[in-house]
């Protein structure tokens, strides 16, 4: 059973009597997750004004309830900005407003049968070859060092360059490919309340959108069979997505793509080299690579907390929600949830069935989870291939203070 912590434990405010913005919250999440879970599974916390859901049997249901909107997410956040802010944020949020995982009801339906063209076994098997020469140049890079930053160079580096691929972005623009990804992640970990957080969002948003025109254009005169190429084909029905859709769907992809991935090969190195035991069986038996994978999206899920706005009225678990109110759904508590997963803290490579949330349920449901996890097999079971004796370097790991993305700042390694 996973440890319960009383609050004579804490040393948190009455504000917030859990932590739950606490720096704790960078380090060690899941014991303030337990705790939670146990104490007060469906929380109003007013310092983030905001219900905190954090059973797996709630989560679920939340997931499922078309009560809980996304669409609304972008309003409530741009409100509480001040007047020149909110000026600055009106583009990012017409762009943002496009994003299929920002859309509810029919026109997030139509985007989404769209968008599922592109996103087939097919497209993500045929990668595969590509997939294993970048992970394989990388380790090539270093191979001879010794030594490496786990996260610089590789589990950053991997998802930028596989991204290029199904954009059909040439190598040599690899990093500003980078830079785009490192700004539109900033502005979700940091917020647009930092003014030169927004700034460098709104550029780097305006600079790849206009890139990708070009991109698209070449790939309208000369179709490739990469995943733009299928995304630019998609037909329903008679139905296209236009171009400020596609345009708007890729900037979200180089986003969604490229951070959830890093902190999943990130997150999931970590977790073999605190347990050498299961390491040492994943060397033994590779196969096991797919389970293990979804062992790290269960333990440290690359996206700890999912955001909704209540669209109308509705109970949980005894608790009255209000239209307007935000429900924080808290996937890192929900998937140690004790009485869904035996022994919930530990790493269990061969575990079966396991039913976590990292990517959502319901309409709202991640569509790129199988390209995230091709990559983290591939990559990881070739650096436990071609280096054997990794094992973390004296200098300590450092997780990312970010509060939604659970992911590794850098995890200095030996080989």
């Amino acid at each position: 059973m996973p440890k319960i912590f009383s609050m004579s434990d804490t040393n948190f405010s009455t504000t917030d009597p859990y932590g739950l913005v606490s720096a704790e919250m960078f380090t060690h999440p899941h014991g303030i997750y337990h705790m939670l879970r146990y104490m007060e599974p469906v929380h109003w916390s007013d310092v983030l004004n905001a219900w905190v859901i954090t059973r797996y049997d709630d989560v679920l249901a939340c997931f499922k309830n078309p009560n809980l909107s996304n669409a609304l997410r972008r309003g409530s956040g741009t409100s509480q900005l001040p007047q020149h802010l909110q000026k600055k944020m009106k583009p990012i949020d017409e762009h943002l407003s496009q994003w299929v995982l920002n859309l509810d009801g029919q026109e997030h339906h139509r985007l989404r049968v769209l968008l599922s063209k592109g996103f087939t076994p097919k497209v993500f098997d045929a990668m595969e070859p590509r997939i294993r020469e970048i992970a394989n140049h990388l380790i090539d890079q270093v191979e001879h060092k010794g030594e490496m930053e786990f996260i610089r160079d590789f589990a950053r580096p991997l998802p930028v360059a596989v991204i290029a691929e199904i954009f059909g972005i040439p190598e040599s623009d690899l990093p500003l490919l980078g830079n785009w990804a490192k700004d539109i992640s900033n502005f979700f970990a940091i917020g647009p309340a930092k003014e030169w957080v927004l700034d460098k969002m709104v550029s780097s948003v305006a600079e790849f959108t206009e890139y990708l025109r070009d991109v698209v254009k070449a790939n309208r005169a000369n179709p490739k069979d990469n995943l733009l190429g299928h995304l630019i084909r998609a037909e329903e029905k008679g139905d296209v997505l236009n171009e400020s859709q596609l345009l708007a769907n890729c900037v979200m992809l180089l986003f969604a793509g490229h951070d959830s991935t890093v902190n999943l090969i990130g997150s999931g190195m970590l977790l073999l080299l605190q347990n050498p035991a299961q390491m040492q069986l994943l060397k033994q038996r590779p196969s096991l690579v797919r389970s293990a994978v979804q062992e790290f999206l269960r333990l440290e899920s690359p996206v700890m907390r999912h955001d909704r706005v209540a669209a109308e009225d509705f109970a949980l678990a005894g608790a009255q929600i209000k239209k307007g109110q935000r429900v924080i759904l808290i996937l890192g508590a929900a998937n140690r949830d004790p009485t869904h997963f035996r022994d919930p803290d530990g790493l269990n490579i061969a575990r079966q069935e396991s039913r976590h949330l990292t990517y959502g349920n319901g309409p709202h449901a991640c569509l790129g989870y199988a390209l995230a996890n091709k990559q983290a097999e591939l990559g990881l079971g070739l650096v436990l291939e071609r280096l054997p004796h990794i094992r973390q370097a004296a200098t300590p790991h450092r997780w990312r203070e970010h509060f939604n993305f659970r992911g590794l700042k850098s995890l200095p390694v030996v080989f």
